[in-house]
């Protein structure tokens, strides 16, 4: 790493959060979408090694004479190629190549090579671009990454290794094995602007981008994400459609929202990142109370959850893509590789906000057909090839009372509470939690070392309208327990595969 003084060494631990300035790096700067300050200064000493970058200089432009495996235009995202709203990104015998995004610029051009330094030329494998942010990763699958020169015209390319814990610092990231399916995806101030939460409350995404590598596991349940902010691992996740056993067979992702398919041509969306799911307490508030339609509250939780989209009417393949198009985390277009009633191949298309009525459109490319062929059953077949849940119950006894959760899921929150008392009255509670900010590596899942969560406890309405009526015991316990005031009470939460502590009770696990 290159010298820096500390207030540079304090810019680059939190770039990932805050973003010190760098979506506004030199003349990469889009003034008119927003994206920054094209007059401002990129922090010195940001990254490992440096390109010249795409300058007005014809000497660096490597235009191969025959490009015939490179398409004329990227039009579904893959390993291998991807885009933004600017340009077109492909990897042919482990280099970078580009070219205009005639489809959204109206302008066109040849491919043209990416200049890479010595150590990287000729050992790209892997390329996703979002927004203006790019990762690729060699033949050893060892990222090398660009964060914030995608959009710029001229492109200027920084390329740093830097990844993980602490802040963005750490020393790298390898892609695990094995995997379905992996993609990069930002949020951004400029860009995005803001993301809706439950309560349809305008959230600003925050003062930096948001970024995740989204990998989606052979048994097409786990969704999981690894951020360069934090350790490098496996071990934050995000629930899957039903509860977590929705088995998808691909996996694409733009602007911190999530598109899966399944087998049969059933898909699911969801705008989830580790600020929007209520894990990231360092930097934003939350809460569970009603928010609807109150400027500057804090961010509404839970998290969203999935939506299904109505199904293609027509054949289709399992090459899915999720674009945005414009400021708000609603602004999304949704892609999958088909064929239509002609027999010509393409794609269709429509938009996020269409769960319910809304029409795919086909597009033709002349493109032969690439992905594997869906069942494309007209019928909803979601629950269909459903695989096993997580769900672990525990439970504590003793002292006049009994807790029990049946319905445990680290990565599916809520879980029901029971609380019953010797006299016999029950209390139905709802156990409410998300994840938490760590710095250190660790395991997937539940692991006999506990794990640190953010608990809240709600009271349902209609328990809450009655409290006043309660047996004593019950009163007591509410009066003791829980807060006065709300319907929510946040208590200190672990969990471990054998046990669950929830402020000052200790639940054990109990197979059922």
């Amino acid at each position: 790493m290159l010298n820096t003084s500390p207030s540079v060494a304090l810019c680059i631990a939190v770039l990932a959060v805050i973003g010190c300035g760098s979506e506004a790096s030199g003349p990469s700067a889009d003034a008119d979408s927003g994206l920054g300050d094209p007059g401002a200064q990129r922090p010195e000493g940001l990254a490992e090694v440096v390109t010249p970058g795409f300058i007005d200089d014809p000497t660096w432009r490597k235009t191969s004479d025959v490009l015939t495996e490179l398409p004329e235009a990227v039009h579904l995202k893959t390993d291998t190629q991807s885009y933004n709203r600017q340009y077109y990104f492909a990897v042919l015998d482990g280099a970078l190549w580009i070219k205009p995004n005639v489809e959204r610029t109206g302008e066109d051009g040849p491919w043209e090579r990416v200049p890479l330094t010595d150590d990287m030329d000729g050992r790209v494998t892997m390329v996703s671009v979002d927004d203006h942010g790019l990762v690729i990763f060699d033949d050893e699958r060892d990222l090398q990454w660009s964060m914030n020169e995608a959009l710029g015209v001229p492109m200027e390319p920084l390329w740093t290794r830097s990844w993980g814990a602490p802040l963005a610092t750490g020393p790298g990231m390898t892609l695990p094995e094995p995997i379905v399916k992996w993609e990069w995806a930002v949020l951004t101030p400029g860009v995005d602007g803001y993301f809706l939460d439950p309560a349809g409350n305008e959230q600003p995404v925050g003062l930096g981008t948001v970024a995740h590598v989204w990998l989606l596991a052979p048994d097409g349940k786990r969704i999981t994400y690894m951020d360069p902010i934090l350790p490098v691992d496996t071990s934050y996740e995000m629930c899957s459609p039903h509860r977590g056993r929705f088995q998808a067979v691909n996996l694409s992702t733009s602007g911190s929202t999530v598109f899966v398919v399944n087998r049969y041509g059933d898909m699911y969306t969801r705008l989830y990142d580790f600020d929007i799911s209520g894990a990231d307490t360092l930097f934003f508030t939350y809460t569970y109370e009603d928010t609807d339609g109150m400027a500057g509250a804090p961010i509404k939780l839970p998290a969203p959850g999935w939506v299904q989209h109505p199904k293609v009417d027509g054949e289709i393949t399992d090459r899915i893509t999720i674009h945005k198009v414009d400021r708000g985390s609603d602004s999304r277009v949704l892609r999958i590789e088909g064929r239509d009633a002609d027999g010509e191949v393409g794609y269709y298309e429509k938009s996020i906000t269409d769960a319910d009525s809304g029409d795919w459109v086909f597009h033709p490319t002349g493109d032969p057909l690439r992905g594997n062929p869906l069942d494309n059953d007209p019928d909803d077949r979601s629950t269909d090839s459903l695989g096993d849940g997580q769900d672990r119950s525990y439970a504590l006894s003793g002292q006049g009372l009994e807790l029990s959760l049946a319905d445990f899921n680290l990565f599916c929150s809520p879980a029901q509470l029971t609380v019953r008392f010797d006299s016999g009255e029950e209390l139905s509670l709802v156990l409410h939690h998300a994840d938490a900010i760590r710095q250190q590596p660790r395991g997937d899942g539940l692991m006999d070392a506990p794990r640190e969560l953010n608990g809240t406890i709600e009271v349902p309405e209609a328990l809450w309208a009655r409290r006043d009526a309660l047996p004593q015991d019950a009163a007591d316990f509410l009066a003791e327990h829980l807060s006065a005031d709300s319907r929510f009470t946040e208590l200190p939460l672990s969990a471990s595969l054998e046990r669950v502590e929830l402020g000052p009770w200790q639940l054990r696990h109990e197979e059922r």
